[in-house]
């Protein structure tokens, strides 16, 4: 956690009492009290009673009556989460602390405050007036939380910024971090120093890429250690030259920047302590670096071999190259596609019409039948009818009674009922008496055929007996 040591004045009274504030009776100094968080209360003044008793006037370490200047109200240790109390003026003299030369001459007390250990809390601080102007050996509480303090060899802490955790974390409201603070506040050396220890554990910090790739072992480094800052743009850069051929024994490369450009450009970028020195591959076909997607990958290569890139104007070639193929992938893709939504269409339509026509086809078949079933069942009835009347006159020709002739009637005609009706679905050329055996219609027609006969000489007999007038008699004699 860091500290800051600052001096204070009273600014009110909060309270009186004899013979001394708070921890601090007669002089004397309950120390253990006096430096627990918010126990080191101080006064400025006194006066003597009736009772020759010495009175002191006291404001309260914490309290309201405390101010960063004299005459300045606000508590020099605003935003802290302890404050513990320095003595260097008890009962308004004595000085217990021994460091009482680190603080204002006109100091009336003195506190050592401790805040959170944490960025939020040092950008607070940056913006708040008391931290920014209250001092202690000539520092503000600010420049003691950043960068430390050490008062007497007694009151001593690190500070936020001297932890290289810290480093990237912004600690001031203008957006600094604490390495542009160190940078600022101690040396550019020291601050590249910090940034280096920085790296040592935290590789895949963006702002270590530059340290990661700086020796010439950082293509085996980057090819062990891949998600290393730094090292998936060498390691991508890499790939690409070995499509063009070069192997990874050849020898040929040179620093990290012949592989990618300005991977150690950068303001917020930590430098290793050698610089880079400048891109001396010895690649010696042309034709290789032309063969790479990304040509400006080897913008460092010394021109000498005679190649005459402009890696700008090739690489934007390239680009639009790729540009263009990618625009006729899309295109053939889209067609493609379509191509195919339109094949689908027409398979789903002729799937559609090859439906309709079964459809149509089952209804024709069943009308069709339901045709031949009906007409099935009016030849059987027809059939049905006329063997009822076959046997009926077969029956009279016989001398049959009335009841008989009914009967002969209906067992003829039950008798066509009984039969299934596909019997009558069949064609046999004889329409309605397709129900009918050859033996039952050639006795149909016998029976009709002597029916005929009888009513002839019936017919003859008639006729003989009307021309002699009187015929009956005749045939009495």
């Amino acid at each position: 956690m860091p500290w800051a040591a600052t001096s204070a004045w009273k600014i009110g009274d909060e309270y009186d009492q004899s013979r001394g504030c708070n921890n601090s009776i007669d002089g004397n100094l309950n120390r253990g009290a006096f430096e627990s968080n918010c126990g080191g209360d101080f006064a400025d003044s006194g006066w003597k009673s009736k009772g020759r008793r010495t009175w002191h006037r006291c404001a309260k370490a914490c309290g309201s009556k405390i101010g960063y200047q004299p005459d300045r109200s606000g508590h020099p240790c605003d935003g802290a989460n302890y404050v513990k109390g320095i003595p260097i003026k008890i009962s308004m003299s004595t000085d217990h602390s021994g460091v009482r030369s680190s603080f204002k001459s006109d100091a009336e007390g003195a506190f050592f405050c401790r805040y959170p250990d944490t960025p939020q809390a040092m950008q607070a601080a940056s913006g708040r007036l008391q931290n920014n102007v209250a001092t202690a050996d000539n520092k503000t509480m600010y420049n003691q939380l950043i960068y430390g303090t050490n008062i007497g060899n007694k009151y001593t802490s690190s500070g936020y910024c001297e932890n290289v955790n810290n480093l990237p974390h912004v600690v001031h409201k203008d957006g600094r971090t604490c390495f542009d603070m160190i940078k600022d506040g101690v040396s550019a050396s020291a601050a590249e120093i910090k940034g280096r220890k920085f790296c040592e554990s935290n590789r895949t910090d963006p702002k270590c890429r530059c340290i990661n790739v700086a020796d010439p072992g950082f293509l085996d480094r980057c090819r062990q250690n891949p998600t290393w800052a730094g090292c998936k743009e060498i390691n991508a850069a890499f790939e690409e030259f070995k499509k063009a051929g070069i192997k990874t024994d050849s020898g040929l490369f040179g620093n990290a920047d012949c592989l990618v450009p300005q991977i150690c450009s950068g303001s917020n970028l930590y430098q290793p302590e050698s610089r880079m020195q400048a891109c001396a591959t010895k690649m010696a076909i042309c034709n290789q670096v032309m063969a790479l997607d990304n040509i400006q990958a080897a913008a460092g290569v010394k021109a000498v071999q005679g190649c005459n890139i402009n890696f700008e104007a090739e690489q934007k070639k390239k680009d639009d190259a790729k540009a263009a193929a990618a625009a006729a992938d899309k295109a053939a893709a889209d067609k493609a596609a379509a191509d195919k939504a339109a094949a689908d269409k027409a398979v789903a339509d002729r799937s559609a019409a090859d439906k309709a026509a079964a459809d149509k086809a089952a209804a024709d078949k069943a009308a069709a039948d339901k045709a031949a079933t009906d007409k099935a069942a009016a030849d059987k009835a027809a059939a049905a009818k006329l063997a009822a009347d076959t046997a009926a006159a077969k029956a009279r020709a016989a001398g049959a009674s009335p009841a008989q002739v009914q009967a002969a009637a209906d067992k003829a005609a039950a008798d066509v009922e009984s039969k299934p009706i596909e019997d009558f679905l069949k064609p046999t050329g004889f329409g309605v008496l397709s129900g009918f055996s050859t033996t039952q219609l050639g006795i149909g027609a016998g029976g009709a055929i002597l029916l005929c006969c009888c009513c002839i000489i019936l017919l003859i007999l008639a006729m003989s007996g009307g021309s002699n007038g009187g015929g009956s008699g005749r045939f009495r004699r």
